[in-house]
């Protein structure tokens, strides 16, 4: 974990509700620690303004991380992130991170299905280009309507970019396919012929369990990762904790620090538990 000062060297609309914010090393520094070390489904927390409202940082996915930056894809859902929006070129923030545990690539599979709801997509990029390297690779995104639908401008061409099919879901049918996200998941696993699935998912709740029961209805292992209100980020505010199995009955894990990222099996039978 490091601690260090970066400035917003692009702070971009990109529809939907949505902005791209690349956060660069000073000139003279020769690259970002955080960016260095950085994982898919790892996250970072920025202090979004220098005094004390709000109080706490707030913890955004990395989109991309490279040796001298790093980037968050978010939504403007309340005042934190509307100050940030508000973020011009040149402006230093206070980042700490990389915090809480990623992603890794499940071995063997002969395919990598990548489900996204909503702001899920922020981790998917980094995770798409993790997974293409071994394996198939397919990213199926989800959204209410057209007008929520983030792949335009930068992000468009960072997901063209990857050569990978890309699946839109929207639940009225106003860009890509009619319905859930998750119905794009059954028809893949469906017609799998005897392929190796692989499942990883971002996004709401409700869509990680149906994710997590498909999955285990194909007997495809799915990691999963949640989007718990976080606090501290370091595990220790005790803030975020979810309930779980373990091989010795119900336990609790912390969002942050032993996630946000978990196998699905771990809450077989406690989704409804999850918000």
């Amino acid at each position: 974990m490091f601690q260090e000062s970066l400035n917003v060297t692009l702070n971009e609309n990109v529809a939907g509700g949505y902005f791209l914010m690349r956060l660069e090393t000073p000139p003279r520094v020769e690259e970002s620690a955080i960016g260095r070390e950085a994982k898919p489904g790892q996250f970072v927390q920025i202090r979004v303004h220098s005094g004390t409202a709000p109080l706490l940082r707030r913890p955004f996915t990395f989109y991309k991380a490279r040796r001298r930056f790093v980037e968050i894809l978010y939504k403007v859902v309340g005042e934190g992130t509307r100050l940030l929006s508000r973020c011009r070129e040149g402006d230093a923030l206070d980042a700490v991170g990389p915090l809480g545990n990623g992603f890794t690539v499940v071995p063997d599979a002969d395919e990598h299905v990548l489900v996204a709801g909503g702001s899920g997509i922020a981790a998917m990029y980094l995770l798409a280009r993790m997974c293409a390297k071994s394996a198939q690779t397919t990213i199926l995104f989800g959204a209410r309507n057209k007008d929520e639908v983030p792949f335009r401008r930068a992000v468009a061409e960072d997901f063209n970019g990857l050569g990978l099919p890309v699946q839109v879901w929207t639940d009225d049918g106003s860009l890509g396919s009619a319905g859930f996200v998750t119905l794009g998941l059954e028809k893949i696993l469906n017609e799998a012929g005897g392929k190796r699935f692989a499942v990883y998912a971002s996004g709401p709740a409700a869509m990680l369990k149906r994710v997590a029961e498909i999955s285990e209805s194909f007997k495809a292992p799915a990691l999963v990762s949640l989007e718990g209100q976080l606090a501290c980020g370091l595990g220790v505010c005790q803030g975020c904790v979810v309930k779980a199995n373990s091989d010795s009955g119900p336990v609790y894990r912390r969002v942050c620090a032993d996630g946000p990222v978990f196998n699905s099996a771990v809450f077989r039978g406690l989704w409804d538990g999850i918000h």
